[in-house]
C-alpha cells in the first residue's frame, strides 16, 4: 500500500452535514412526498390521521440530528486523522488511533466531487469523504483508478 494523501481530519459536524446533504440528494423525492402527504392529513385527516400528519410534517427536520447520530462512529475515526492509502485493488483508510478501513475499489458506484471533497459512494446512503486538499495531485490518478473497466473473466457458458 502507497500513501496517496496527507494525513487530514473531518470534523464531526463536517461529517454529518456532508451524511444530511447526501441523504437528501439521493431520497429527494422521499424528503419531498412524506411532507406532503402531512401536510394532505393535517388539512383533511381527522384524529389519528391528523397525528401522523403532524409526524410527516415534522420529518425532514429530524434529518440533521438522524445524520449526527447515525455517523458518531464515523465522525470519531474521521475527526481524529486518517490516512489514505491505494494498491492495485483497494483503497486503505489508516486511522492514527490504530483502526483502519478497507474499501475495495470496484465497490465505489459513483465518485463525485463536491464543497472541496471528492466523495465516494459505494452503496445507497453509504458513502465516505475524501478532502481534495489532501488528494493534491493524486486526485486525478485516484479518478482514473475509480473509472477503469474491470478486468472481468467472460461467464463461462
Amino acid at each position: 500500500m502507497e500513501p496517496i494523501t496527507d494525513t487530514f481530519r473531518i470534523p464531526r459536524y463536517l461529517l454529518a452535514r456532508l451524511a444530511a446533504e447526501e441523504y437528501v440528494r439521493q431520497f429527494w423525492w422521499f424528503v419531498l412526498v412524506v411532507p406532503l402527504f402531512g401536510a394532505v392529513m393535517m388539512i383533511l385527516g381527522s384524529g389519528i390521521m391528523k397525528l401522523i400528519g403532524y409526524f410527516a410534517l415534522a420529518w425532514p427536520l429530524t434529518i440533521p440530528v438522524r445524520a449526527v447520530l447515525g455517523g458518531w462512529k464515523a465522525g470519531g475515526f474521521f475527526s481524529s486523522g486518517v490516512l489514505l492509502g491505494m494498491d492495485e485493488e483497494n483503497l486503505y483508510f489508516a486511522g492514527t488511533k490504530g483502526k483502519g478501513m478497507k474499501l475495495p475499489l470496484g465497490s465505489v458506484r459513483k465518485a463525485i466531487q463536491r464543497n472541496g471533497f471528492l466523495i465516494l459512494r459505494f452503496g445507497i446512503g453509504q458513502f465516505v469523504p475524501i478532502p481534495e486538499a489532501a488528494l493534491g495531485d493524486r486526485e486525478q490518478e485516484l479518478l482514473e483508478r475509480l473509472t477503469e473497466p474491470a478486468d472481468l473473466e467472460p461467464p463461462p457458458f
